[in-house]
């Protein structure tokens, strides 16, 4: 243990740790090019990134919310329709320290109603876990003139810091080959990232993994609302096309180190696709976030005292974040069900799936921190010419290595698959974890002291002291407000930790030095 440390240490210090619950609400008016709403199929929201704003005592958090509608029109045919706004919501600060977010929204509810046949309200509740930090000095604020007479204290302490960054959006481009005689129409698009490789680089993030593109089609081309429905096929034969696209990126970060732990979450913000002869060209912009949760040691004065001055302390207890996880992970999930407990129709063919997943609850369980949670798939089903959905809920419980109190946990299922047995349907999922996690400790230390003159008479005869069990150095030269050092010349003892009782061994007792001596 350093007996003086003479670095300015600073801490980061989890400052913010809640969740907020808000609403965002919108509506969608269809063009005239779009069919009538007969039956509201799905309302999938696409949550962007949040920009950050202080604003006196507190922060804003804004961003935008994409909501994709797909509905069966009066005429039997798929449609979909796309409605974007905006969220805000706030969370109060002390007004005083520079503070970093790590924020991670995503959606809980969404509900939509048919206000008219060209028009629907949309509202979703969303929810954001707000982690807020600050960095605090560990040192004792002393007067310069007095910092060399001043005996201290060092103490250790293992803690983490989080350092979060935004990449440059980066653009991606796939292509799914078609028969060149088949005249296809897409219905919808929709694009998962699956990233399940970031590891910490010194100075930035990598991550690597895919984008699942899934494309709804129908045979015979584009949607065409005036078409009669009496002659042709309505719907006609729908499906689903799936294109995985490779995702590499890195993303700078000052600070990361290759030994830190890393995790990424990443966003598909703007998604297109173009109809060619033999092909479909897929064209996309994807936005990482990143960050690293390292573990530094830093040091800390724990108590000070001026030789044959009267100290007084002023000690503050601080909350220091041990790491635990940080890291991207994926899971496979399954489960079977009877159509009846799904309320699918019997001879109603399944056309697409998609899911998305929460986490409900995590906590610590011996040497790791358990998971729970569910996957819900959202299936879309047809049986004669009608459409209809239904959702099969699979539950989850993972661990993860690390015993953690607080958790961030943004959970994703960029995969599912839906296969009919008979009078069962087997669903299987990939399920992503964007995972950080620490564990909090109290450190005790000096701020600053007061000093004052002590009011000892000057003795010249010899003092001895015989120390109490368990009595160190340290707490002997507080006493009598003596260098520790002296002591241990005075009495011909080889200390290196004057806070270590042990190093006393089996002294009965000790001479205490007389006189001025400089602290060391």
């Amino acid at each position: 243990m350093e007996q003086r440390e003479e670095k300015n240490a600073r801490m980061q210090a989890p400052m913010i740790d809640r969740s907020v619950s808000f609403e965002a609400n919108g509506e969608l008016l269809l063009p005239d090019y779009l069919g009538e709403i007969s039956r509201l199929l799905r309302i999938s929201p696409t949550v962007y990134p949040a920009e950050q704003y202080i604003n006196g005592a507190n922060a804003e958090f804004v961003g935008r919310l994409c909501f994709d509608v797909l509905y069966a029109g009066a005429d039997g045919r798929l449609y979909c329709a796309q409605s974007e706004e905006g969220y805000a919501f706030s969370v109060p600060t002390d007004g005083e320290s520079e503070y970093s977010f790590s924020v991670d929204v995503m959606p809980e509810v969404v509900v939509g109603r048919v206000a008219a046949p060209r028009k629907l309200t949309l509202r979703c509740k969303l929810r954001a876990h707000v982690a807020g930090f600050a960095d605090q000095e560990l040192c004792a604020r002393l007067a310069p003139e007095i910092e060399d007479r001043v005996c201290m204290l060092g103490a250790a302490v293992e803690c983490g810091r989080v350092r979060m960054a935004t990449g440059e959006q980066t653009d991606l481009y796939g292509e799914i080959e078609t028969r060149p005689e088949e005249e296809l129409g897409v219905i919808a698009m929709r694009a998962e990232p699956f990233v399940t490789d970031v590891s910490a680089i010194p100075g930035g993030v990598r991550c690597r993994g895919e984008v699942i593109a899934t494309l709804l089609c129908s045979r015979g081309g584009t949607v065409d609302a005036s078409a009669d429905a009496e002659e042709t096929d309505a719907v006609g034969p729908a499906f689903t096309l799936t294109q995985r696209i490779p995702l590499e990126c890195e993303v700078p970060l000052e600070g990361a180190g290759g030994a830190d732990g890393a995790r990424a979450r990443v966003t598909v913000s703007s998604l297109h696709h173009t109809v060619e002869s033999g092909r479909i060209s897929l064209a996309m912009r994807v936005l990482p976030q990143v960050e690293v949760q390292s573990c530094e040691t830093l040091y800390y004065t724990k108590d000070l005292f001026m030789p044959h001055m009267k100290s007084e302390c002023r000690y503050v207890t601080g909350r220091a974040q041990r790491p635990r996880f940080c890291a991207n992970r994926n899971y496979s999930v399954s489960d079977s069900f009877a159509r009846a407990a799904l309320l699918l129709p019997a001879g109603a063919a399944v056309v697409d799936a998609h899911a998305d997943a929460e986490v409900k609850e995590t906590r610590a369980e011996g040497k790791s921190t358990l998971l729970i949670g569910e996957v819900h798939c959202h299936i879309l089903h047809r049986q004669d010419r009608e459409w209809g959905t239904c959702e099969a809920t699979v539950p989850f419980r993972v661990s993860v290595d690390g015993q953690a109190d607080s958790v961030i946990a943004t959970a994703t299922a960029p995969i599912c698959r839906v296969q009919e047995e008979g009078d069962r349907v087997r669903v299987d999922a990939e399920l992503l974890l964007s995972l950080r996690g620490s564990s909090e400790q109290e450190i005790c230390y000096v701020e600053g002291a007061a000093f004052e003159p002590r009011e000892t008479e000057r003795r010249t005869d010899l003092e001895f002291c015989c120390p109490a069990a368990g009595e160190s150095l340290w707490a002997l030269g507080r006493r009598y407000a003596l260098d520790p050092a002296a002591i241990a010349r005075a009495n011909g003892l080889d200390v290196d930790d004057f806070s270590d009782s042990a190093a006393l061994g089996r002294v009965q007792y000790l001479m205490m030095p007389q006189g001025e001596e400089p602290c060391r």
